[in-house]
């Protein structure tokens, strides 16, 4: 919740950085920047440019003619999420070599603010697996199809060659977020039966879907349909492409959940509240602060 609060921040920030020029370079490598804002702007600025999906859904750079994130999935892996943890943490203390005194109201403000944040997201980090990452409201299982069809845009050819890039990538992703899943069973946080069975239903009926009628197929036909740039011959390639790629690779990928949860399924049970999960007390408790303070 908080990562993707501050990612959002960043990706604005950087328009106006972007657009005002306001940047120096050495305001950006310096271990201390000078100007405090400085140092707040570049850390979210670089968090923002992590995640390609992110970009993607906000479309900006697009405007200045880079289209390259458009091509790739998030780094998923479990590895990425302890590195935000140990980024964020040493950031926190990074603020702090900034004496108040030397602070406008608004700069002490802020400096408060982001310290909170930070604390509250190391916090959270014993409790990072506290989560159901595939869940019956619109898990991971949901996610690619919904960002493909709501958020990936196809005007040009070149847009329609990275669409199919994601889609290539599907299978990397899955087994990154498969390895979360896998530690999450390691420490007994197993999703509750009945959310692992409209799990399973979900994918079963995705999968069982002919190429041709699945939304990544009709979505991006629509989406090309509608493109000027992009003529008759050019778009039935893509689509034949798209077809086998559906079949070949994001099938398979959905595979990998689908053998997954239909192991784990035994496992569920029928207590469905948050603090029957290891140290659930705890994890509820701050799940109270960090959505009600």
């Amino acid at each position: 919740m908080i990562r993707k609060f501050l990612k959002w921040t960043g990706i604005v920030l950087l328009v106006v950085l972007v657009s005002t020029g306001s940047f120096a370079a050495h305001e950006w490598y310096a271990d201390k920047p000078f100007m405090f804002r400085a140092y707040l702007d570049r850390a979210l600025v670089k968090m923002a440019f992590e995640d390609p999906e992110m970009l993607t859904s906000l479309g900006f750079l697009e405007s200045m003619g880079i289209k390259g994130h458009n091509a790739h999935l998030d780094d998923a892996h479990p590895d990425n999420t302890d590195e935000f943890f140990a980024d964020m943490k040493a950031f926190g203390e990074g603020l702090l070599r900034y004496d108040d005194e030397d602070l406008d109201q608004n700069q002490r403000l802020s400096k408060e603010i982001t310290l909170y944040l930070t604390s509250m997201l190391e916090d959270m980090e014993p409790f990072r697996y506290h989560t159901y990452p595939a869940n019956q409201m619109g898990g991971i299982q949901a996610a690619f199809p919904s960002f493909m069809d709501a958020q990936h845009q196809v005007h040009t050819l070149e847009d329609a060659e990275h669409y199919l890039s994601r889609m290539g990538e599907l299978q990397r992703k899955y087994e990154q977020q498969l390895l979360g899943l896998k530690i999450r069973e390691s420490k007994d946080i197993i999703p509750p039966r009945f959310v692992i069975d409209r799990v399973l239903d979900q994918m079963r009926d995705f999968v069982a879907t002919p190429a041709k009628e699945n939304i990544l197929y009709t979505s991006l036909a629509k989406k090309m349909e509608e493109a000027e740039e992009i003529d008759d011959a050019q778009a039935e390639d893509i689509l034949a492409r798209v077809e086998a790629s559906i079949n070949e690779d994001v099938y398979p990928a959905y595979g990998l959940f689908i053998n997954y949860f239909s192991e784990l399924q035994p496992k569920g049970g029928n207590d469905h509240g948050y603090w029957h999960l290891p140290d659930g007390e705890a994890a509820y408790k701050l799940a109270l602060r960090l959505f009600t303070t």
